[in-house]
């Protein structure tokens, strides 16, 4: 590939990777239901927020300041993970009694999103380099 080239390629996966978020996102809005759900639907929005960033840092919109990944391309997957786990997760079963269901949701969702967070390897809190 061409140096040229080269600088536009994280701006055109940051493009694609946008794309495809919302497109899964319209999806599971639509036709999965997700919209009736808004815990469920906040969990998702937070689950692609870490590969949002990835991507804007990736491509120089955004400073690396106060919040870094050790392994970045982990937040693609983590995306994934947590997408699915909140789309599943709709499906439950409607005979439960809606805190129950509610606790059900909240409870997995946090512990996705630190899981899939632990995965990556997040250093947040102070200014990382002065």
């Amino acid at each position: 590939m061409r140096p040229a080239l080269m600088q536009y390629l994280p701006v055109a996966a940051l493009v694609v990777g946008s794309v495809l978020g919302i497109a899964w996102l319209w999806f599971a809005v639509r036709r999965r239901g997700l919209a009736k759900r808004p815990l469920l639907l906040g969990l998702q929005l937070l689950g692609l927020l870490p590969m949002l960033y990835v991507g804007l840092v990736w491509a120089g919109l955004l400073p690396e300041r106060y919040v870094r990944f050790e392994r970045p391309g982990l937040s693609v997957v983590a995306a994934l993970a947590v997408s699915f786990i909140a789309v599943r997760l709709v499906s439950l079963s409607g005979r439960q009694h809606a805190v129950r269901r509610g606790l059900t949701e909240l409870l997995i969702g946090v512990s996705a999103l630190t899981a899939c967070l632990a995965a990556m390897g997040v250093e947040f809190g102070k200014p990382l380099d002065r």
